[in-house]
């Protein structure tokens, strides 16, 4: 996943579920999208070179993630609207999802990790 946001306050993102004139000045960040971040992590997890090797990994997967890392850098250096605050990109890089910034897609991901 790749997530661009400011907030890891839930109360504070609810708040702002409207945006204002159809711009958000606060987006969820990676912790409040995915608590589990912050959780000690007691099993090591192979390299990405192992991973590859086990093919539990494609061995593109990573361009894929860094691209679309770098075009939400592109569009904050550059002032380019950002439609969508958060990228999956499947485990086999083959495809990539990305979520629209609108009320009811950040009502979801707040209300899963919340409730």
């Amino acid at each position: 996943q790749v997530v661009i946001g400011c907030c890891g306050d839930a109360a504070l993102m609810r708040r702002h579920l409207d945006g204002k004139d159809g711009k958000y000045t606060h987006l969820p960040n990676a912790a409040l999208l995915f608590p589990d971040l912050l959780e000690p992590d007691t099993t090591p997890a192979p390299s990405c070179a192992d991973a590859i090797a086990a093919r539990e990994q494609s061995l593109f997967v990573n361009d894929w993630v860094a691209l679309a890392a770098a075009q939400m850098l592109y569009k904050l250096l550059y002032r380019v609207p950002i439609h969508h605050f958060l990228t999956y990109v499947s485990s086999d890089g083959m495809s990539v999802r990305s979520v629209p910034i609108k009320k009811d897609e950040l009502s979801v991901y707040l209300g899963e990790r919340t409730s």
